[in-house]
């Protein structure tokens, strides 16, 4: 593989962080940005990508049938995703295609047939260009057989295509029964909930007591240990030692790139950035279709301070699932950290058409449109964005803003004092959010008091600070220049540590 050497501009961040493409141009980009004199070299992976296939949902009724059909394709894709010149492209829909204007050279659909049992769906594959079918096969479902089909339609899709695969998948189950328990533990994870993945994981250790070099049983193992930790669940650090040393375990099997990414993830937190970006390097080496290696390496170039190279990452992203609702957050948050605040808005307008449900996207999208000077707007999108439970504390903290902009001080207080600081904890991103209220409002007192329990909780995005037009009435307060002399230091340092890795 291929790497481009770039000289990237660090521009801001913005604070309001979530818990958690195309390829590159070959041009260097010189830093121009005052506070940035010293511009560190990134590396960003170039993939050798040829051809596009688009693998489009599963065209299905009910959930029990979308579950299985999601099943069978996310089996087929990861096998199809380690051909090295061949791109895949998660859309949305077929009309997405034709609105984006995609330059597509395959499109492989999938449908239901049958619902009842047996339980029968269609994968077809279509070659765009000559606009002619070249493989067609029907598969019913019986746990035992999944993974073999699977295997079978991807490389009669590579046959037909005219692609090879690169590096190894995971190895085979040892019989037909391991296969079937295997799905039903891979099909409880994807539930996201307690009891579904304490089952998944009872499942995957009585796999591995079985064939202990199953490497997807080892990988959904490490899954489950790392959401438990994730999802707060329990947050004993022993769950991270666990998650490791199962992905450990795969990887001296077969050196799976799924695992490579996975380790990658436990790194970045146990705050191991060098590792972190290692292993999703070799991951991406293998397979440049992984958009979780691609976002791993998105969040170590954003924790040194790399907001820029970030943000082209996130981009490769994009192109790869353009309908990740995740991604898109991210994307449109560091696009606001650079000012960028058009782009923003855009970017979460598109992901709102996609998921339209989902209205905690309603509050980056009003967060954008803040930013923009579009107060009414934003909070016309925040009327949806409340209703949702995620990001409620920072949905409030945006309407605080957008009231003490316009004058409003004591609904903006009542926002703060109620909704948000409630829940601030030692949250570095609502305190800045507190902050910004009371600079608003004239109190800056109280607003450098907030500054600095944000800083002291871990807060260290000075060039964002540096341009945040909340913080405009306090650029003369010696204090305030004396907590961004801090920060510009903090964030130098950060920078400074990426290139002495």
């Amino acid at each position: 593989m291929k790497a481009i050497k770039r000289c990237f501009i660090l521009l801001p961040l913005l604070v309001f962080s979530l818990l958690q493409c195309e390829k590159s141009d070959k041009q260097q980009q010189v830093s121009t940005d005052p506070i940035d004199n010293d511009p560190v070299q990134v590396e960003i992976p170039e993939s050798d990508w040829d051809r596009t296939l688009v693998i489009l949902p599963v065209k299905s009724r009910a959930d029990e049938e979308a579950a299985v059909s999601r099943m069978i394709t996310e089996q087929i894709t990861s096998l199809l995703s380690l051909s090295p010149r061949l791109r895949i492209v998660r859309a949305p829909s077929a009309a997405w295609i034709e609105e984006e204007r995609i330059e597509t050279d395959y499109i492989l659909t999938g449908e239901v047939l049958e619902s009842e049992e047996p339980f029968r769906m269609r994968f077809t594959l279509m070659d765009t260009e000559q606009d002619s079918m070249l493989w067609s096969e029907d598969v019913e479902e019986e746990f035992e057989t999944v993974l073999i089909f699977s295997e079978e339609a991807s490389a009669e899709v590579q046959a037909q295509m005219g692609t090879s695969l690169t590096g190894r998948a995971s190895r085979k189950p040892a019989s037909a029964e391991i296969g079937k328990k295997y799905l039903e533990a891979a099909e409880l994870l994807s539930s996201e909930l307690k009891a579904e993945t304490d089952r998944a994981i009872q499942l995957f250790k009585e796999i591995l007591r079985e064939d202990s070099t199953f490497t997807k049983a080892l990988i959904g193992l490490s899954e489950s240990y790392l959401r438990i930790y994730e999802k707060g669940w329990d947050q004993n650090i022993v769950w991270i030692r666990l998650a490791q040393e199962a992905c450990l375990k795969a990887i001296n099997i077969d050196s799976d790139p799924v695992a490579q990414t996975m380790l990658g993830r436990i790194y970045l937190i146990r705050g191991d950035l060098k590792h972190a970006e290692d292993a999703f390097r070799r991951a991406l080496e293998v397979n440049t279709n992984d958009a979780d290696a691609w976002k791993g390496l998105a969040r170590v170039f954003i924790s040194y301070g790399l907001y820029e190279p970030g943000l082209e990452v996130y981009n490769i992203v994009s192109g790869l699932n353009p309908a990740d609702p995740e991604t898109a957050m991210s994307r449109a948050l560091l696009l606001i950290g650079l000012s960028r605040y058009g782009e923003a808005r855009e970017t979460m307008e598109r992901i709102i058409d996609l998921h339209p449900t989902m209205h905690h996207l309603h509050s980056i999208l009003a967060l954008s449109l803040y930013y923009e000077g579009k107060d009414r707007e934003a909070e016309e999108a925040l009327q949806k964005g409340l209703t949702a439970d995620a990001l409620q504390p920072y949905s409030h903290g945006v309407l605080a803003m957008i009231y003490a902009r316009r004058k409003g001080f004591d609904e903006a207080l009542g926002e703060i004092e109620l909704e948000v600081k409630p829940y601030a904890g030692n949250d570095a991103s609502l305190a800045t959010a507190v902050a910004a209220v009371y600079a608003l409002i004239g109190q800056k007192g109280t607003a450098l008091e907030w500054l600095e329990k944000a800083v002291g909780w871990g807060y260290a995005e000075y060039p964002w600070l540096k341009s945040d037009p909340n913080f405009e009435g306090l650029k003369e307060d010696v204090r305030y220049q004396q907590l961004m002399e801090r920060l510009k230091q903090r964030w130098q340092e950060r920078k400074d540590n990426y290139s002495l890795r």
